[in-house]
């Protein structure tokens, strides 16, 4: 069962969003300012039909809500209240909850869309499966193989398949664990538009994954005993909405 939260707040519904963006924040201020000028330049068209949802995953050194970034276009933003050292589960349950578009790209922070792919994303007739994504840098070259944990997945695919599995939070990779759930066989299809990623040399916290956060050799006691707490019965399939949050900011 999903855990009852209080009144977040009044985030009017928005019949004209077609696709929300959604991306776990943490630290990662100028990749925030970066990423909230590049949606900004869309056309007013586009930026219409599209929201950026960003859930802050309890950060310390440069809050969301401290940057008060100016969002030219439909946006919710989220702070859970805990830092731990790893809640990206949990930030994409919340984004993927509060999304007002049908269809989500759901990504990281340092990977950027341009507004020709965005419009693919609205504008193509597609059945309702998920979809991997190609890649490539932000500065061109070749296109490289799709990042596992970005997807384009309607909003009510994404709960059909019943949402991250919170109970792995605090654990780097756990992404593997929602992958063979999207897919239910080895066919993981790739849809034709690319994210473009933003690599360190272009912006110092472009990406997350250089925080100490990750636990190691520990991580991997801890997924042994969840899956044998799982076959035991002693956990339930999917555990969601474990840490509380707010909205901070919405449009």
């Amino acid at each position: 069962m999903r855990r009852q939260y209080p009144r977040l707040g009044s985030v009017p519904g928005n019949s004209k969003i077609k696709l929300s963006i959604v991306s776990a924040y943490y630290d990662n201020a100028e990749m925030a300012r970066f990423m909230a000028d590049w949606y900004n330049r869309f056309s007013a068209e586009t930026r219409s039909r599209i929201e950026l949802v960003l859930i802050d995953d309890g950060s310390r050194k440069a809050p969301l809500e401290s940057l008060r970034l100016s969002l030219d276009l439909p946006h919710q933003l989220y702070r859970i209240h805990r830092d731990i050292p790893w809640n990206q589960d949990g930030a994409r349950n919340i984004g993927c909850s509060h999304a007002r578009g049908p269809w989500i790209l759901l990504t990281d922070a340092d990977h950027l869309f341009e507004e020709a792919e965005v419009r693919k994303a609205i504008e193509l007739e597609r059945p309702d499966k998920p979809y991997l994504l190609l890649r490539k840098r932000l500065d061109g070259g070749e296109y490289i193989s799709p990042h596992i944990n970005s997807f384009l997945i309607s909003k009510k695919r994404f709960w059909d398949i019943g949402g991250y599995d919170e109970i792995y939070r605090g654990q780097y990779g756990s992404d593997r664990f929602f992958l063979p759930r999207v897919f239910s066989n080895k066919k993981r299809p790739v849809f034709p538009i690319c994210a473009s990623f933003v690599e360190p040399d272009r912006i110092a916290d472009a990406s997350t994954t250089s925080y100490s956060r990750k636990r190691g050799r520990r991580a991997r006691w801890d997924r042994k005993l969840i899956h044998c707490r799982k076959r035991l019965g002693l956990l339930p399939e999917v555990s969601l909405f474990l840490e509380d949050y707010e909205l901070i900011a919405s449009q």
